[in-house]
């Protein structure tokens, strides 16, 4: 955890948007796991964060030890999505598929409504787009923030 922080802190020294990504959803994983995903991208504090959910592909190794083990068999590819379990086929027995969609939503919440997060992104954007995309811009993240914070708190 120091050597991540050290090297966050030297992207943001040089000026270097930093990335974190992560992948949620294993079949092992337990609520709190996720939780602790979402507090250590906190923690880091990067630029930009984004964290898919594990997909059972066809063929996979993984898929066919859920489906031995655990009987897995969500053969829904209609909707796909990769950054949200309610659209993708996936599998957590600990954790219902409807409370990972709410902690994912809670997650992304969390992280991107910080007024110092929210405040740092309107300020790139006005430099880089001009008053009038911002405003678009603000309306769009806006819409998506309440669109999230409502999800997660059903």
């Amino acid at each position: 955890i120091v050597k991540f922080c050290k090297e966050e802190l030297k992207l943001k020294k040089a000026r270097i948007v930093s990335r974190l990504f992560f992948i949620g959803g294993f079949p092992e994983e337990r609520e709190e796991v996720i939780l602790n995903t979402f507090r250590f991208a906190e923690m880091l504090d990067p630029d930009i964060f984004q964290v898919c959910v594990l997909i059972f592909f066809p063929g996979t190794k993984l898929r066919e030890d859920c489906k031995r083990i655990h009987g897995f068999n969500d053969e829904n590819w209609d909707s796909y999505l990769p950054f949200c379990p309610d659209y993708a086929p996936t599998f957590t027995p600990y954790v219902p598929k409807q409370e990972l969609t709410r902690l994912f939503y809670k997650g992304y919440s969390d992280f991107y409504s910080k007024p110092r997060r929210i405040i740092k992104n309107l300020w790139k954007t006005a430099r880089n787009l001009g008053f009038k995309r911002t405003v678009v811009d603000i309306i769009k993240k806006a819409s998506f923030l309440y669109k999230i914070r409502r999800q997660s708190l059903n």
